[in-house]
């Protein structure tokens, strides 16, 4: 009877393979789409161990399709990499653009930890964002870059002069040890949190903002998930047709060794049927809550994140679902 099921794994094969073919002609339409092959690049490096290219793919899709999960996901990958300082700076953005509610103490004890350690070692860390960005940074009379900026200096006062054109602010803070510093600063009087002194105080960090944790859904998905269901219901079908052949077959049989061969083989194309009605019906729910994610994803406005979550963690990732249907 084993060799009845060869035709089932084979069409399994055939329906697992034909999704990256699907997938093809979609990938370079739109940034949306280019970022979710970025995405799952990203996550196939992560999870292979390979984390700095993890990283470059990450980076690149949230280039494309701005996520806070895109930054959790490069916190995490710099974590592997024992890139401390890395990590910091990308777990700090994600609680800045919001982070998701399940995860934001976890993340935030661990900003405290990694700025502890950095202070046994003399520095912490501090970021320099302006309005407009872009503006060239010096600190201690040494040019370190662009805004924004973040980087690792010793503890105690610094000199901090933000300038872009003609316009130029100068800051002394201090740059304490128990806590990463956020100095957020606008260039022009018309420019908001302008505090019209001589030296601007630095801003504090900002407190998380209630966006969704999100991640990109690949539109191929459902399409493929609906074509494999259909593959395997026919397939159920296929196999239906030929237990009712061998049924009618073991009725008329007039040898009892020719009946047992013939139920045998009923039996046998009877199981077939229901496994592959089974992978049916799974594959075409699956395609069906995906079409739900899709709509909801495409009747959002385009400044919204898409609806679904999914960020490494550990030794792997997991998914968060947020969305309104």
């Amino acid at each position: 009877m084993p060799f009845i099921y060869a035709p089932l794994l084979v069409l399994l094969a055939l329906l697992l393979g034909a999704a990256p073919a699907i997938a093809a002609p979609v990938a370079a339409t739109t940034p949306q789409a280019r970022a979710e092959v970025h995405y799952e690049q990203g996550v196939q490096a992560y999870r292979a161990q390979r984390y700095r290219t993890a990283i470059e793919h990450f980076l690149a899709a949230d280039n494309l399709a701005p996520s806070p999960a895109l930054s959790f996901n490069v916190a995490r990958a710099y974590e592997k990499l024992d890139e401390a300082p890395r990590a910091l700076e990308y777990y700090r953005i994600y609680l800045r653009r919001g982070a998701d509610p399940t995860n934001e103490a976890e993340v935030r004890a661990r900003v405290r930890e990694i700025s502890t350690l950095l202070a046994r070692r003399g520095v912490q860390q501090m970021t320099v964002r302006s309005d407009p960005v872009g503006a060239s940074v010096s600190i201690d009379g040494r040019a370190r870059g662009t805004t924004p900026w973040t980087g690792e200096l010793e503890l105690g006062r610094h000199r901090v002069v933000i300038s872009q054109g003609s316009a130029a602010r100068q800051l002394d803070i201090e740059l304490m040890a128990e806590r990463a510093l956020d100095v957020d600063v606008s260039l022009y009087p018309s420019g908001p949190g302008v505090d019209g002194a001589a030296g601007s105080r630095p801003a504090p960090a900002a407190a998380p903002a209630t966006d969704q944790q999100t991640t990109l859904v690949p539109t191929y998905l459902p399409w493929a998930a609906a074509g494999a269901g259909a593959a395997a219901l026919a397939g159920a079908g296929v196999y239906e047709l030929l237990r009712r052949d061998a049924e009618q077959d073991a009725k008329s049989e007039e040898y009892q060794p020719a009946y047992y061969d013939d139920r045998d083989r009923m039996q046998t194309y009877q199981t077939t049927a229901r496994v592959l009605a089974s992978v049916g019906a799974l594959f075409m729910l699956t395609g069906g809550v995906l079409a739900v994610v899709n709509h909801s994803n495409t009747s959002k406005e385009p400044s919204e994140p898409p609806p679904v979550a999914l960020a490494c963690d550990g030794d792997g990732c997991a998914g968060t679902w947020s969305g309104r249907f």
